[in-house]
């Protein structure tokens, strides 16, 4: 018993050794994001929410549908268009035309890849974050402790809120923006955008849904509007 609670706090203090807050960051609107050193990596702890590329371009705000619908350029918006609700603490909705304009995320650093999320995911998984040791059941530990749809499923983003996001990721449900400019998902959806491109005409995604255990991974079309998560270069 003595040599079993001496490796779990062994486990507990590495983990804790690797997830630390570091410096924060700012963006040309003057937004500062609190950032967070998970593994190796350095993660914002919030949803962008700048309207310029790190260029200082102008990013266009488009909340009229068939704006949303028709642009073929960088383009974002706000949830049910409403940055004085949303803005603030949900952050921006992006269309993939801005992710790959590789200037969206502040000077020194990026949309992360496919392979940075699997990075996190990896050093969350071996040290204690995995719900049960169930394969890639991190949505309560990316999971914010407030603001999700709550259900009666252990494991859940929506069970028992005040057990999330024991990573310190701070994933809060932020919903998205369809390419037909429809809303969706606020209080029961989070996803970001990664930096890859999947099948003509899509990029892949990574979400929490607020009844899942396990990350979920799917295609979003270009024009869809999502949130942005930065990793430092």
């Amino acid at each position: 018993m003595i040599m079993k609670l001496t490796v779990l706090s062994l486990l507990f203090f590495v983990s804790v050794l690797f997830l630390k807050a570091q410096n924060k960051v700012n963006d040309l609107d003057g937004n500062t994001y609190s950032t967070i050193q998970i593994g190796k990596q350095i993660w914002m702890q919030h949803n962008l929410k700048s309207s310029k590329l790190n260029n200082e371009t102008p990013i266009p705000l488009l909340i009229n549908e068939n704006d949303w619908q028709e642009t073929k350029n960088f383009a974002m918006t706000y949830y049910n268009g409403d940055e004085e609700k949303y803005g603030k603490l949900h952050g921006a909705l992006y269309n993939f035309h801005a992710v790959s304009s590789g200037k969206l995320c502040p000077t020194g650093w990026h949309v992360p890849t496919i392979a940075e999320w699997d990075t996190l995911f990896s050093f969350l998984s071996k040290n204690g974050h995995l719900f049960e040791g169930l394969h890639l059941a991190l949505s309560k530990s990316l999971a914010a402790n407030t603001l999700w749809n709550t259900i009666d499923r252990k494991g859940a983003p929506g069970c028992n809120l005040s057990s999330n996001n024991s990573s310190g990721f701070n994933g809060l449900p932020s919903g998205y923006r369809t390419s037909y400019a429809t809303y969706n998902g606020s209080t029961h959806h989070a996803c970001w955008w990664t930096s890859d491109k999947a099948k003509e005409g899509s990029a892949h995604t990574m979400g929490i849904l607020f009844y899942e255990q396990e990350i979920i991974r799917i295609d979003s079309d270009f024009k869809t509007g999502l949130s942005v998560r930065c990793i430092k270069d």
